[in-house]
This record gives C-alpha cells, structure tokens and sequence, in this order.
C-alpha cells in the first residue's frame, strides 16, 4: 500500500528551500559590497581618480593610446594634468561611454581621442566589443550604455537585480591589472618595456593602392560618434584626434582603406570645439615610425617611443589646438 505524501516532509523541502534562498541573497549582498569597493578604489571609478589627481585632461581610446601617451611628458609641455583612461581592447563605445560616465560637475579642459580606424568597421560584432563589461557599475545612471550592455549580455535587466553581477567584470579587470604590474601612479598610463624582436621586423613599404579595401563604417558606430560629439559640446572641452604611430607603416588614418572611415569620423566630431591631428606627419613622427627601438611590437610604442612621440604630439596641440 502507497504510503501517503507527509505533509511536515513537504515543509521541511520549503523550509529548507526559503533559507537557501535567504543565503544567497545575503552571500550576494555580502559580495556586492566588497567588490564595490574593490571598484572604488580602482582607477575605473572615474570620479575619485579625476577628484584625486585633480586632472583637467582625459585620454581615451584604445591600447594604442593607453601605451603610446605619456600624461606626464604631456602635461610637462602644456601644464595641464591629465589622466589616462585608454584601456586595451577597448573602442569608440567604450571611449563614449567613459566620457559620459564622467561627473559633468568636473571641468574637462581636454579630451584626448586615440583613433583606430579599424574599430569603427565591425561594431557590435567585434570581438573586443565585450570589453564594455568593464563599465557595468555605471549602467544603472546612463542609459546608452545599458543599451550596449544589452547587445553583449542576454537577460541583462534580470542579471541586475544582483548585487554583485555588475562588479564582477571590472573586478577580474584589476586582478589583471595587478599581476600585470599595471599601476596608475602615473595617472592611468602604464608604458610597455621592451623592444621589438628582430623576427618581428616585418619591413613594409608605404604604398598607396587603388585596389584597397575601403573600409565601411558600422551604423552603431555612427551613433557613439554622435554621442561623443553631444557630450563635447555641453561639456565645453576641446576634443584632440590623434592617430598613434605603427612600425615602419604611414599612419592608419591616412591610409586609402580607412579613408570613407575617417571622414565620417570628422564629419560627425566636426564643430568649434574639434581639433583634428589625427592625420598629422611631421619629421619626428617619420622618424619614430621608421625606428624599431622606439616599438614593443609592430602596433605599440614602448616607454621610450611613448616618450618621444608624447613630446612631439604635445608640442602640435600647443601650436594647433590652443
């Protein structure tokens, strides 16, 4: 004979399942507070690292940037105090978004834009487009970001609901910069060490083909651009483009396949407050593009390089952008 369902055992199952319930919700707030103020203490709290080195110049963009501009050889030519916020692997949705994530109530003198023009090609679908996980803690009070946050991570609303979720990229992000030994005591920038290795030395001539591969912009990336612009004008900043250096090549901005991109790039960043040398050449930048010392590898420049090009490219904001 079937013996009959207990209704103290059916108690017990909800019982037990109410204080699981309990537990995580508290272990996830637990874990929230704590990797909140991990992230508070990093340098991707914009507020308090603007706050605590009192900068008046940010620098965005990608690792080009992030490696090749040097705040402290900068500000020793302008005066200015600047701080690094270039992250590897990031791009124009990431660089928007920063910019917008910064209190409006801190004066910005500069913006500082490293262009890559191949990140404008493939939008969402790019690889490094996750990369904007980084920036979950600040999606709650910008909803253009939230809304890139949803392209990358489904059921992203119900995710948020946790207390920890929106910490946890931007934490495994500093563990990284940790045992990199990428430290901000020098405003953000962390330089790379190292030259090229004769291997790597690919010698290239600078040509300029009539059968490139012109490059089309994606339409979302029109759309950052806007936003970016947007955020200049009502923020009274003077945005500097500026194209970093790749071994023995001409600059990416000037390049034929880049040519569409870079136009758009202009046209929706064009205004009085736009101060384009993204396309600028001169001597010094022939000579640093030509030196295999001044390159970690074909694509970044090393300490020294950084040094260098950072002097030179000050120099042309002061004769160009003041």
């Amino acid at each position: 004979m079937k013996r009959p369902p207990s209704y103290i055992s059916n108690i017990k199952a909800w019982l037990i399942l109410a204080l699981a319930s309990v537990f995580l919700i508290c272990f996830d707030a637990l874990t929230g507070v704590f990797l909140q103020g991990m992230f508070n203490s990093s340098s991707y709290n914009f507020a308090q690292e603007l706050e605590r080195t009192n900068s008046d110049t940010i620098i965005i963009g990608s690792s080009t940037a992030a490696r090749g501009i040097d705040p402290v050889v900068f500000d020793a030519v302008l005066g200015t105090k600047t701080y690094s916020f270039a992250k590897d692997g990031t791009g124009i949705f990431y660089a928007t978004s920063v910019l917008r994530n910064i209190p409006k109530s801190h004066q910005l003198r500069y913006v500082v834009f490293g262009i890559d023009p191949a990140s404008f090609v493939s939008g969402f679908s790019s690889s490094n487009f996750k990369q904007i996980e980084r920036l979950l803690p600040y999606a709650d009070q910008d909803n253009l970001l939230r809304s890139y946050l949803a392209k990358q991570i489904s059921w992203l609303a119900v995710k948020m609901l946790s207390s920890s979720f929106r910490y946890i990229s931007v934490t495994k992000e500093i563990f990284k910069d940790f045992l990199r030994l990428d430290v901000t005591d020098q405003n953000g920038f962390s330089p790379l060490d190292g030259t090229m290795e004769p291997k790597k030395r690919v010698k290239r001539a600078n040509k300029t083909s009539t059968q490139a591969n012109v490059h089309q912009m994606a339409d979302e990336a029109f759309e950052a651009l806007e936003a970016m612009r947007v955020e200049i004008t009502e923020r009274g900043a003077r945005l500097i483009l500026v194209t970093l250096p790749t071994y023995n090549e001409n600059l990416r901005s000037i390049k034929a396949e880049n040519a569409i991109i870079m136009s758009h790039i202009k046209a929706s960043l064009s205004g009085r407050f736009l101060c384009d040398l993204s396309e600028f050449w001169s001597a010094e930048i022939s000579s640093i593009t030509l030196n295999s010392k001044m390159f970690y590898d074909s694509a970044h420049l090393n300490r020294e390089g950084s040094a260098k090009f950072t002097h030179n490219f000050a120099q042309n904001v002061e004769a160009f952008c003041l």
